[in-house]
Order: C-alpha cells, then sequence, then structure tokens
C-alpha cells in the first residue's frame, strides 16, 4: 500500500488517540506470554513455575502446562491486551497479538478493526445497530476517518475522498470463508454509496440488485443461511466533479453450479427454487406447474425450511426488484420458466433398454418441454444420446441410463450458469 501524508496523519491521529486511553495502564510482567490453547487458539498467560520438565501457566481460562523446553512468545507493551482498534500500533504483530484483539473487540460487540487499509471484519450472527443513516453521515462528514471507530463506513468514506481529492477509480474487495460476512458488508457499500451520491438516472435501482443476486446465487450451507455461492463485481459508474450516479454493472463469476443438482447435508439448492414453491410462487405462475419441493429431485435431499427465513417474503421481494429493474413481465416469466423447467428436468428418469435407454416416463418430459416451451423430442435425444462431429458428419450414440442422467445434470447446470 502506498503511504500518503493523509494516511500518515491518520497513523498520527490513531497513535495519540491510543496513547490517551492506555495511559495508566502497567507494562505487562516480563513472564508474561502468548500460551497455545485448544479452542482459543492463543491466550495471554504468566508462568509460575517451572518443575519436572513443565512449565505451568495462569491464564483466565486455568492453568496451563506445557514443556519446560517448548518456546513461547512475550507479551511486548500493554496496548497488545486492550483489544486496540488499529493493529499497527503493536510494537509486534503476530498471530497471537492479532486474535487477541479480535477476540477482546468481538466481546465488546466491536467487530470491526483496522490493520493499516485493511478492515478486518468479525461476523456477529445476530443484528448490530451501527448501520443507521445517522453513521452514514457521521463517517461522510468527519475530515479524518481514522478519529471515529473502525467501520465499514470509514472503508468507503475514504474511497469516496479518494475518487473527488484524484479523480482515480476505487476499488473495496471484500474477501473471506464462508459465513464472514460478505454479503451483509457488500450491501452496507452499496448503501453508503447510494446515502451519499448525488440523484442520478438508476440510483434507486442500486439496492434493488441484492434480492435478484441473493435469489439466484445464495444458498444455505452448514455454516451461513445465506451464502453466496459465486462471486461478483459490482463496478459504480460516478463522476468526480458532481459525485453524481451514472449507472453500474454487475459481473458474476464461478458460480457453484454442482448445488443446483445436489447439495451436501443439511445445506439448500439455490433460494429461488424454494421461493418459487411457497404458496406465492404457485399462485402466481400456475402454468409452471410447482409442487411441493419434496417432490422435486433436486430438492428433496434436505430440508426445504430454514428457521427465521421467509421464502414467500423473500419471493415478494425479488419480484419487486425485477420490477424496479425494468424486467417486463414476458422477461420475468421467462426467467421463472427456466428455473421451473430445471426442477421438473431433474425428474426424468430412465431405463434401460437394448440400444441404450429410454426415458422412464414420457409424461415428465413433456412436462419439461411445455414449461421450458422447447421440442420434447429434440430435448429426449439431448439427454439420451452423445453427439459427436467428425467433419462434416454428426454421428449420435445412445447412452447408458447412468451416462443419460449425468447428461440431464449438466445440461441443467448449463442452463442455470448461462
Amino acid at each position: 500500500h502506498s503511504t500518503t501524508p493523509q494516511s500518515i496523519f491518520a497513523m498520527t491521529s490513531t497513535l495519540q488517540k491510543l496513547k490517551t486511553q492506555c495511559t495508566g495502564l502497567e507494562l505487562p510482567p516480563r513472564n508474561a506470554v502468548w500460551v497455545p490453547h485448544d479452542e482459543e487458539v492463543w491466550l495471554p498467560g504468566e508462568r509460575l513455575r517451572t518443575e519436572g520438565g513443565e512449565s505451568f501457566y495462569k491464564t483466565d481460562l486455568g492453568m496451563i502446562r506445557l514443556p519446560e523446553t517448548q518456546e513461547l512468545e512475550q507479551i511486548g507493551d500493554h496496548w497488545a491486551l486492550q483489544g486496540v482498534d488499529e493493529i499497527c500500533i503493536l510494537s509486534k504483530v503476530s498471530d497471537a497479538t492479532l486474535i487477541h484483539a479480535l477476540r477482546e473487540r468481538y466481546a465488546r460487540e466491536e467487530i470491526y478493526t483496522n490493520i493499516s487499509s485493511i478492515l478486518v471484519a468479525v461476523n456477529p450472527f445476530k443484528p448490530i445497530d451501527i448501520y443507521s443513516s445517522e453513521a452514514i453521515a457521521r463517517y461522510q462528514a468527519t475530515q479524518e476517518v481514522g478519529d471515529l471507530p473502525p467501520h465499514v463506513f470509514g472503508t468507503c468514506a475514504t474511497a469516496m475522498r479518494n475518487l473527488t481529492e484524484t479523480s482515480l477509480s476505487q476499488a473495496v474487495l471484500i474477501s473471506g470463508e464462508s459465513g464472514a460476512g460478505k454479503t451483509e458488508n457488500t450491501k452496507f457499500v452499496l448503501l453508503y454509496i447510494s446515502s451519499v451520491l448525488r440523484s442520478g438516472v438508476g440510483l434507486d435501482k442500486l439496492l434493488q440488485v441484492n434480492p435478484i443476486l441473493e435469489a439466484f446465487g445464495n444458498a444455505k450451507t452448514v455454516r451461513n443461511d445465506n451464502s453466496s455461492r459465486f462471486g461478483k463485481w459490482i463496478q459504480v459508474m460516478v463522476d468526480p466533479a458532481t459525485m453524481r450516479f451514472g449507472g453500474a454493472t454487475v459481473t458474476d463469476y464461478l458460480l457453484e453450479v454442482t448445488r443446483v443438482c445436489s447439495q451436501g447435508k443439511d445445506e439448500r439448492n439455490y433460494h429461488i427454487f424454494y421461493q418459487l414453491a411457497t404458496a406465492l410462487g404457485k399462485d402466481s405462475y400456475p402454468m409452471l406447474r410447482i409442487t411441493e419441493p419434496s417432490d422435486f429431485a433436486y430438492l428433496r435431499s434436505n430440508s426445504a425450511t430454514v428457521a427465521g427465513v421467509d421464502d414467500a417474503a423473500e419471493f415478494r421481494q425479488l419480484r419487486e426488484a425485477i420490477t424496479a429493474m425494468k424486467f417486463s413481465a414476458e422477461e420475468e416469466e421467462g426467467i421463472f420458466r427456466i428455473v421451473a423447467g430445471i426442477l421438473h428436468l431433474g425428474n426424468v428418469d430412465f431405463v434401460a433398454q437394448a440400444d441404450g435407454c429410454t426415458v422412464k416416463d414420457e409424461s415428465v418430459l413433456a412436462c419439461v418441454a411445455e414449461v421450458m416451451q422447447v421440442n420434447a423430442e429434440e430435448l429426449s435425444k439431448c439427454v439420451r444420446f452423445k453427439r459427436r462431429v467428425t467433419g462434416k458428419e454428426v454421428f449420435e450414440s445412445p447412452l447408458e441410463p447412468d451416462k443419460a442422467k449425468s447428461a440431464r445434470d449438466s445440461i441443467a447446470k448449463l442452463v442455470y450458469s448461462g
């Protein structure tokens, strides 16, 4: 990261603030060290004694015994124990100091921590009242973000200020493992941008993209009820001179297409499939012939419901977002025909015959063709035959039932990701 006068001022400001906070704190004892722990990873501890080839360390979670020969990292200063909001002010930065700082701050419901220009967020797994319009105004108005607590709005404020001062494009990279909070923080970035920009054509649509992305790209996993199963690049065009919104594009990539046909234990398919199977979805689109999730091979492996999730309400929000994005009624119906068609396609099964296989129940295939508005005979050939092109000649080879099922699933995944 480049060093600028602004970043130097920010670090100086942070140091002054922390010096004030830590006035009167005693230095940790000389025998204070970071002690390894099976669950907490690292704990601050104090070595009390050594006997019988073992060292005894006192920690907040009780006594820990370690081999006398095991060397441990010394706790260098009092700031390392306080859960500071800027990791870079510590005399020594290590795994132990970082983990302890995040743990101390998390216990105080301070979920954001700065590491220079990097903002670390720890998912609280509960609502926290720190994202109000007043909070946005506070970070927008400040001349020095370092004077305020670490926050995703602070990252946004810095990016927007750099945009106006340099007229150079700014990027906010949000990454982390499943359940880290990427989806929610992306929403907060868009919320901040939409709040601070001056009016422009389409600005009201900026936040409407989220229900659409989540319906088609998010799913319940064992770690997260609303996990994004794809990457996305959201580009927001802004005129630096006037701070007016000029438009936005969303590019998705690396969608987890295998989830369309099968899911792990206690996980779900993409939200849209269950939203379409609600009473609201079935009543709105009876021509899609959607029944209960348990009637579909692609949905029945796990529970269709998630505690605290109202699929019908989210389907209503999705339709409102689609309308706000100016999709026509025909385009909306076409989208849902594809989703429903994939569900029906998963129910197409095969039985062996002397030469390859045949569809077990032609009425199921006819339903797929009707919903997706394709030719049933051509669809049957797609799943039951492998096509080879040699020069100007085309050869079609019959498939065995297992390979026909693989072809069926490949078509489902291709159509969903296309």
